[in-house]
């Protein structure tokens, strides 16, 4: 075993052990023992903690609830915070594997952790490039969690479900209509903010896919993609070569 597999398998027992725990984080109709000093929760969030038998002190639980918070998401954010990583097993408690990771993205946002935002993102574009076209409603759920907050810091999960849904954009649109397939008009009367965004996405994605080509060094026959689009000129890595490139391809 390796000395990362290693090291996780030991958090993984940590978080599960409650032996050393000083903290009960009460969600809904679950509950969560863990110590204080692993969690990076805002002050505003651990100022909220209650001491129901005394000042913090050994054998004196504080208790924090975050009912407020699906379960199974809060799950997720203490699993972060114990080994950088999150597992998605009871995921389809939140409406499928989709949902979930926005709404981890979500939690991570509104508690300032900007790492499990990254990660959350990566895994939903991961799992929704992938996933089967009968499940392509999770992402109006997903759609939803992402865009009922202006906070600006929603925007790369935005733009990743527009990615998403432009690249798998002839599955969407023009699926097989013997199979289900997510009706994306109401979404878009639902969702006014997500189909600007998505319509100003699929126009520059279709203006730099005109923009850019494979383009030759015509004195060594070197081939590279570039963005024709603005560039005046191109300079060959090999040979040194310089090419004016005014009037090629989309080029003014």
């Amino acid at each position: 075993m390796s000395s990362r597999k290693t090291m996780m398998r030991q958090l993984d027992i940590s978080f599960a052990n409650d032996t050393d725990a000083d903290l009960i984080i009460e969600c809904q109709s679950r509950q969560f023992k863990v110590r204080q000093y692993m969690l990076k929760f805002p002050p505003e969030v651990m100022g909220r903690t209650v001491y129901p038998n005394g000042p913090p002190e050994p054998r004196h639980f504080g208790i924090l609830n975050l009912d407020y918070e699906h379960p199974v998401v809060v799950r997720a954010l203490l699993q972060y915070f114990y080994r950088t990583d999150y597992t998605d097993d009871e995921s389809e408690s939140c409406n499928g594997i989709m949902v979930f990771h926005v709404a981890v993205h979500d939690i991570a946002r509104r508690h300032c952790c900007e790492g499990l935002q990254n990660l959350a993102k990566e895994r939903f574009e991961l799992d929704a490039t992938k996933c089967e076209r009968n499940r392509f409603n999770e992402l109006e759920n997903a759609i939803g969690i992402a865009y009922r907050s202006s906070d600006a810091g929603s925007t790369d999960i935005r733009e990743a479900i527009c990615r998403v849904v432009y690249v798998r954009r002839r599955e969407i649109f023009f699926g097989n209509q013997d199979k289900e397939n997510w009706d994306f008009v109401p979404l878009t009367e639902q969702q006014p903010a997500f189909a600007v965004a998505f319509c100003n996405f699929q126009l520059l994605a279709n203006r730099l896919a005109e923009c850019r080509a494979r383009w030759h060094c015509p004195h060594c026959r070197r081939a590279r993609l570039m963005d024709l689009s603005d560039a005046a000129m191109a300079i060959c890595s090999k040979c040194d070569t310089e090419y004016d490139l005014t009037g090629v391809a989309g080029n003014k």
